[in-house]
């Protein structure tokens, strides 16, 4: 009887130090684990860090394409592109531009040469007003922006309308909504000039000081002037344009405070 209990306590001895080295195994096994996983941990930390203090994670260029009337430097002060290339949020960009009163649409990409990427479509602009002592510019569906002097050079582009209300600048916008950017940047000046047969006459004052003469419903018509200026006799002085939205065509003649003999 001794002897069978004997070997009993010495298989449950066994037993239990079997036990004790198999949890001490797995501790191991555990224990092993978790340093590989932090020594992983802190070389993707350590390598990400080197990297993002490098130039080699800098954005290396945010290219603007398709603006006309706004810098790019405004464009990228708006964007607020981080210097880190992999930073940036192409919907955040987005976001952020699409807050701007002057940009109708925007695309933004993140290209392979580390380069942001951003088209704009703006609102279109045909011109600016003075009212109250403010300066405003007005786009293509009739409403007006004011604009400070950080914004100022927008008019470069687009020509003083001088004279007119609220509803006939609605009439000049509708007018000027197919019109080409580049045909409206050479115009220089909008005033009225209503005559016996049109009380809406414009004269429109061109920036190679040629004198056009039309209607707001004549003003796509402009598409054609350098067709028609290029056939002027400058040795005859000043020469005037006249647009006749009724016969849809222009031709040039002597300006209205010429003398006709």
């Amino acid at each position: 009887m001794l002897e069978k209990k004997n070997e009993e306590i010495l298989d449950s001895n066994s037993y239990l130090n079997k036990r004790k080295k198999a949890r001490k195994h797995i501790k191991f096994n555990k224990d092993k684990r978790k340093v590989f996983i932090f020594s992983f941990a802190v070389s993707f930390i350590s390598l990400a860090l080197i990297y993002f203090l490098s130039p080699f994670s800098d954005t290396y260029r945010v290219s603007i394409l398709n603006n006309i009337y706004l810098k790019d430097e405004d464009i990228r002060e708006s964007a607020r592109v981080n210097d880190k290339f992999l930073l940036n949020n192409p919907s955040a960009i987005k976001k952020r531009l699409s807050e701007h009163p002057l940009i109708k649409d925007v695309d933004v990409k993140l290209d392979n040469n580390k380069t942001v990427t951003i088209t704009v479509e703006e609102e279109k602009l045909i011109g600016y007003i003075f009212e109250y002592n403010e300066l405003y510019v007005v786009t293509a569906d009739g409403s007006s922006m004011k604009i400070d002097d950080d914004s100022i050079y927008l008019i470069d582009n687009v020509p003083l309308i001088d004279g007119y209300s609220s509803d006939e600048l609605k009439e000049i916008s509708r007018g000027f909504r197919d019109t080409d950017p580049d045909v409206i940047k050479q115009i220089s000046e909008i005033h009225k000039y209503p005559v016996s047969y049109d009380d809406k006459q414009m004269e429109v004052i061109m920036k190679d000081g040629n004198y056009c003469f039309m209607s707001f419903l004549a003003l796509d018509l402009l598409e054609n002037y350098y067709a028609v200026s290029s056939s002027i006799d400058k040795t005859k002085g000043y020469a005037c344009i006249y647009f006749d939205d009724f016969t849809n065509s222009a031709y040039a003649s002597i300006c209205p405070w010429q003398s006709t003999e």
